[in-house]
């Protein structure tokens, strides 16, 4: 995107279809307009460098030897039925794996899924491989009643009784315990890891926070 001098540009954020009721929407902010980012060229503008045709290259997430094909559920303020309990361990992964996800909202409300200590490629509803192009996440919103899939490669370090979280990033639904935990072990340990942790609730555990 090029400016001329003296130029203003707006990045808005406009409504967006939550499916929900119109009293719903509006109370999650969904008919919301607002202004995020103003850009506001100077009067006199310098020659910048060349801007690459291609900033980056990113290759889909390879699917044809999963490790796991998990669902998670989000549904009122728990995961899967469950809400937070610093003592469960609720999924293991193994260490340079790749595994599916199937999110589901099946609430009313929208849910912004978020993980801990990854990123992750969204795969479109009937696709075989995620789409590169839209990039790498580590939060997802969700609509009320939508399900997605996320290609996970989980990174080489490991340790079972050291946690991460995955839960819904609006704050007061983590807040009021929308949130679970994983650990990344070696893929021959995934079964026979600790599924329970002894916890100081002094001190809550590593990657336990709002990130």
């Amino acid at each position: 995107m090029n400016l001329r001098p003296g130029e203003q540009l707006v990045l808005r954020s406009i409504p967006w279809d939550l499916n929900m009721m119109t009293a719903l929407i509006n109370g999650a902010g969904g008919n919301d307009h607002l202004d995020l980012l103003q850009l506001r060229a100077a009067s006199s503008l310098a020659e910048s460098g060349r801007i690459p045709e291609r900033l980056e290259t990113s290759s889909p997430v390879a699917l044809d030897h999963l490790a796991a094909h998990r669902t998670i559920q989000l549904d009122g303020r728990e995961i899967n039925g469950q809400q937070m309990e610093m003592s469960r361990i609720d999924t293991v992964v193994g260490a340079g794996t790749t595994e599916l996800w199937t999110v589901r909202n099946t609430h009313n409300q929208p849910h912004n899924f978020h993980l801990h200590g990854v990123a992750f490629q969204i795969v479109a509803a009937g696709a075989s491989s995620p789409d590169p192009q839209s990039g790498w996440k580590d939060t997802v919103l969700l609509a009320a009643g939508e399900t997605i899939q996320l290609a996970i490669t989980f990174p080489p370090y490991q340790d079972p009784l050291i946690p991460y979280m995955y839960h819904c990033h609006l704050m007061w639904h983590e807040d009021v315990g929308m949130m679970a935990q994983f650990t990344v072990v070696d893929p021959d340990q995934v079964d026979s890891a600790p599924r329970t942790l002894e916890v100081d609730h002094d001190h809550m555990a590593a990657g336990h926070d709002h990130g």
